[in-house]
């Protein structure tokens, strides 16, 4: 089983992060899920780099001592996404725990350097615990809690009432995740008053901050006037053209809620037949996430 089908899934999965890793170089770093992922597969590692020496295989023979380095660069993917976390959300419980696993893998390649035996994991494994639980100010409790304290009084630099709906959302956030804890709950008397605490309760939340919404429509008419154009070009476009005289257009037709089949561009016009358009709105403020038009150009 672990000749034939659990050291080549390990390679498979190694190669799968190396193309990941370009992925993210690339086109952007998404922080989100991409964590307990490489979580997952370093508990599956470490099960391997610790087989590794029973196995005889030709291909490994060379390359066993290099194994537990291939995991280096999934290493680096993993703190670049939790600090990105904690830089936009503050720290959680949650985060508090990936920074654990990272300090362990981190541990188990200097282990490895070392030549160290990875069955000294477990003391590194007993001192951490006893510090995230036990330690005050920087235990998984406490330092969570601060953290979102600092961005509690961040947020809350004036008036609950003057702030956008952005700000007050993550504030409700913050109030429902310090109230879960006691410790968090007696700091957040200390600084918030009643009055502000309860109106940030109470503010009515919606998951849907920021929800993608829709704008569609086809002309039925589909007869227009071009005795004014020299000729017409028929055409499919989408947000992938990154066009922003139509997405601007679009977003007139949004806000006036009109169905407007002709839009002037400058040199040409476009003539829409069928326009599929997701946006989002927030603050007043109008991003378009996507959009495919059907119709024509119209030459003059």
């Amino acid at each position: 089983l672990i000749k034939n089908i659990l050291i080549p899934l390990y390679f498979i999965l190694t190669i799968i992060i190396y193309i990941y890793a370009i992925k993210v170089i690339t086109i952007g770093f998404p922080s989100n899920q991409v964590f307990a992922i490489i979580t997952l597969i370093y508990v599956y590692s470490l099960y391997i780099w610790c087989v590794k020496d029973s196995v005889e295989l030709k291909y490994l023979d060379k390359y066993k001592s290099f194994l537990p380095y291939t995991f280096i660069v999934p290493l680096i993917i993993q703190i670049i996404s939790i600090t990105l976390r904690i830089t936009n959300y503050g720290l959680t419980t949650t985060r508090y725990i990936g920074i654990i696993f990272i300090i362990i893998e981190v541990i188990s390649l200097v282990l490895t350097y070392l030549k160290k035996d990875l069955a000294k994991l477990i003391y590194s494994l007993i001192i951490i615990l006893f510090i995230g639980l036990c330690v005050p100010i920087i235990n998984v409790e406490e330092l969570p809690a601060l953290s979102q304290i600092d961005r509690l009084k961040t947020i809350l630099n004036k008036d609950f009432d003057k702030l956008d709906r952005k700000s007050k959302v993550e504030l409700h956030d913050i109030v429902n995740y310090l109230s879960d804890s006691t410790y968090g709950t007696l700091k957040l008397k200390k600084i918030v008053d009643d009055e502000t605490l309860t109106d940030i309760r109470e503010y009515p939340y919606y998951n849907n901050v920021g929800e993608e919404k829709y704008f569609d429509f086809t002309d039925k008419n589909r007869k227009i006037d071009v005795s004014n154009y020299n000729y017409m070009k028929k055409v499919n476009l989408s947000d992938k053209d990154k066009n922003k005289k139509i997405e601007n257009a679009i977003i007139n037709m949004i806000k006036e809620n009109k169905q407007n089949s002709v839009i002037n561009l400058d040199d040409y016009d476009l003539y829409i037949t069928s326009l599929n358009c997701s946006y989002t709105l927030v603050d007043e403020k109008y991003d378009i996430k996507y959009y495919y038009i059907e119709g024509y150009y119209l030459y003059k």
